[in-house]
């Protein structure tokens, strides 16, 4: 039973790799500039790839409690980012500066503010797969795996819990 539960781990961290590759490829090969959100994005992304890794090798409860900790953050970055796309454009402020210039000329707790808040660049949906936009995916994505890492965190425990008896 251990190796199905890493086996569906490794699977998961794969899933969110492979969208961390994607996501690059869309920068580098096809010329789109991210915004903040979707930079905020790709943090939770490898956060929650390096969780799984580690259940993968060291098979412990809380490496999965932090893993859904982090799908969770990120799932609620991109469903805000959702949710951004879908203002209308009049309602958003200006143009934002570069990630890495607000966080050398605001504190920490103004950027992100300040990303929070939304701007024309985080609403312009600019690629879209099945027609859904790179946000709706990562908010896809997130969810789905936070639903299998919740439960692979439950048949977990129920495991330990029945070894033990």
């Amino acid at each position: 039973m251990m190796l199905y539960f890493r086996f569906v781990s490794a699977g998961c961290s794969v899933i969110m790799i492979f969208s961390l590759c994607f996501a690059f490829y869309l920068e580098y090969y096809l010329l789109l500039e991210p915004c903040p959100l979707c930079i905020i994005q790709r943090v939770f992304f490898l956060l929650s790839a390096l969780g799984l890794v580690a259940f993968v090798f060291w098979p412990k409860s809380y490496w999965l409690l932090s893993t859904i900790l982090w799908l969770l953050v990120g799932a609620i970055v991109a469903g805000r980012h959702v949710w951004i796309t879908y203002l209308p454009a009049e309602s958003l402020g200006g143009c934002l500066p570069g990630l890495s210039y607000m966080i050398e000329a605001f504190p920490v707790i103004d950027s992100l503010q300040l990303i929070f808040s939304g701007s024309v660049d985080c609403a312009e949906v600019t690629w879209t797969l099945l027609s859904l936009s790179i946000p709706e995916w990562s908010l896809l994505i997130f969810t789905l795996i936070l639903c299998v890492t919740l439960f692979l965190l439950y048949f977990y425990k129920l495991q330990i819990i029945n070894q033990h008896e």
